[in-house]
């Protein structure tokens, strides 16, 4: 595939056009999470005690090992919005119907989408970090709690793992019809199946099984948490206690990252642009989400009246019949509401 031929600046230029305010804002949060830290630690040189100089220590190390909620809260709002905005929100505003019968082909589309996604994604922490790794070589008070080594590895890692979440986001915005339903849908879809294996053996805990949750031991428990992308959001240090290492796990990112981009072009080229604006864009999965949602929803509930009541088993009774009928209920009607509007 000829990638001169897929890129178009026509394209490029309307996409960053839809994100640009998006680049400037998380622009703006990571300054706050990494220069403004160092910022800080300086001014209280002067005026802080040592003891507070140890902590804002700790603060700008923890940052520049990726362990600050405020990075990994990033990664997960950039690429879901990113995803969302270039994805969804053109399908539910018809703007890709429109696309569609102008002189571009499918590949063009979406090859300029991801581009615009990319370039969002790298900029605001390439930029925040660069100004962190020149502070730590001109400034030797900076220089003395990290180095430019550590940062570059948080920056490659930040970018790497905001790319794979942006291309999960993709996938499910590819066959989901609008942005709405891709915001809920991702998300969910994100801790699967992990979530699933343990509201499953929550389950059977709860009735008395006595099964345990197997997540560290079991060939089906390793297997929830490297295919979960959500367990991919942890910093480095978490890795420590989970199975595996980091190299397989950045690899399986990788693997991740380019069947989430081949799976979504090929749904993303075969829409059918008559379900655009509906909650998902394939009639067939209309079933697979209304009864994967009852499911979900009759065992969280179960669980949750089981800790939070005193009524026993009859109480877990009680939240799966309310969970399989609100959760079903609620799919059901926002199905045939998009797609009445549609």
């Amino acid at each position: 595939m000829n990638l001169k031929k897929l890129y178009n600046k026509t394209l490029v230029k309307k996409d960053m056009k839809l994100v640009m305010w998006l680049i400037v804002i998380a622009t703006v949060v990571l300054f706050i999470d990494l220069p403004m830290r160092n910022i800080s630690y300086l001014g209280d040189l002067k005026y802080a005690s040592e003891g507070m100089n140890t902590s804002n220590m700790w603060e700008i190390k923890r940052a520049v090992n990726r362990e600050s909620f405020l990075q990994i809260f990033m990664n997960v709002v950039l690429a879901l919005s990113l995803g969302a905005i270039l994805i969804g929100e053109e399908k539910r505003k018809k703007t890709l119907d429109i696309l569609w019968h102008m002189p571009y082909s499918k590949a063009q589309i979406y090859f300029n989408k991801i581009l615009v996604g990319l370039i969002s994604i790298i900029t605001p922490f390439l930029i925040n970090s660069l100004i962190m790794i020149l502070m730590s070589i001109g400034i030797k008070e900076i220089g003395a709690i990290y180095t430019p080594d550590v940062m570059i590895e948080t920056l490659g890692l930040n970018i790497y793992i905001t790319i794979l979440i942006f291309m999960f986001s993709v996938l499910i915005g590819s066959v989901s019809g609008n942005s709405i339903s891709q915001s809920v849908i991702t998300p969910i879809f994100m801790a699967l199946p992990l979530g699933l294996l343990v509201l499953v053996f929550g389950n059977l805990d709860a009735w008395g099984f006595g099964i345990g949750m197997p997540l560290e031991d079991s060939p089906i428990g390793i297997f929830a948490q490297y295919t979960s992308m959500v367990m991919y959001l942890l910093p480095f240090d978490a890795y420590d206690t989970l199975p595996g290492d980091v190299t397989t796990r950045l690899i399986c990112a990788g693997v991740y990252i380019i069947g989430f981009g081949t799976i979504a072009y090929k749904c993303f080229k075969n829409t059918n642009m008559d379900r655009n604006g509906e909650v998902l864009a394939f009639k067939s999965l209309d079933r697979v989400l209304l009864y994967g949602v009852t499911i979900c929803s009759m065992l969280l509930l179960g669980l949750l009246l089981d800790a939070m009541l005193t009524f026993g088993k009859l109480g877990m009774i009680t939240g799966y019949a309310v969970g399989a009928c609100s959760g079903y209920k609620l799919t059901d009607h926002f199905i045939n509401v998009s797609g009445a509007k549609n």
